[in-house]
């Protein structure tokens, strides 16, 4: 039987951590926590950011085009 598309990607996901435990000299568990608990929520956040200061922006020619009109 082969294996699903999430079986795959987990496997994949594994193993570059396992690389990048080995490559970086720090554990596969440290790593999961780097990755998991700091580098992905730091992510998130700079793409709120991001999302918030767009809104904001074109709000703002939203607001100049209609005062044009």
């Amino acid at each position: 039987m082969s294996k699903s598309f999430t079986d795959w990607l987990y496997d994949i996901s594994v193993d570059g951590l396992f690389y990048l435990a080995h490559m970086t000299g720090f554990t596969y568990r440290e790593i999961n926590v780097i990755v998991f608990c700091i580098i992905i929520p730091l992510v998130i956040l700079i793409l709120i950011a991001v999302a918030i200061k767009q809104y904001i922006t074109i709000n703002r020619l939203k607001h100049i085009i209609y005062e044009k009109i």
